[in-house]
């Protein structure tokens, strides 16, 4: 929904906030609920033992894995596109999060969100 400038000044904080959220979400809701529901079939069906992890429809699965793993990146674009910056600049940085090394850093430890950051802003802060 396009609004005009004083229509957006006009809003209050939470409207804000959920016109934004909603800008995000709405255009990849369906395939989020797709691959969520997808993804539960097939864990009901392996509980059950109708199919083993070794069948080729457990595939599937891994397919629809991939798509909450790169989520980020669909993410990015959509936000992108709500605030009206670039969708591939965003892309790319959600992207370079994602990277194997960057995340195995991450998971053991060696690298955490504020160390990856804090020397850029302290490097900006300084300089302005």
């Amino acid at each position: 929904m396009n609004v005009t400038q004083n229509e957006w000044n006009d809003r209050s904080i939470m409207t804000k906030i959920i016109d934004i959220l909603q800008g995000i979400f709405m255009p990849i809701i369906n395939v989020i609920m797709a691959s969520a529901i997808l993804k539960g079939i097939l864990a009901l069906l392996i509980s059950l033992n109708v199919l083993s992890k070794t069948d080729g429809v457990y595939i599937i699965y891994y397919a629809v894995d991939g798509f909450f793993y790169f989520l980020p990146i669909f993410l990015a674009y959509t936000a992108a596109k709500k605030i009206k910056a670039d969708p591939f600049t965003s892309m790319m940085i959600a992207a370079a999060l994602l990277a194997p090394d960057i995340t195995k850093m991450l998971e053991q430890g060696q690298l955490d969100c504020y160390t990856l950051w804090n020397d850029r802003w302290n490097d900006i802060y300084h300089r302005f």
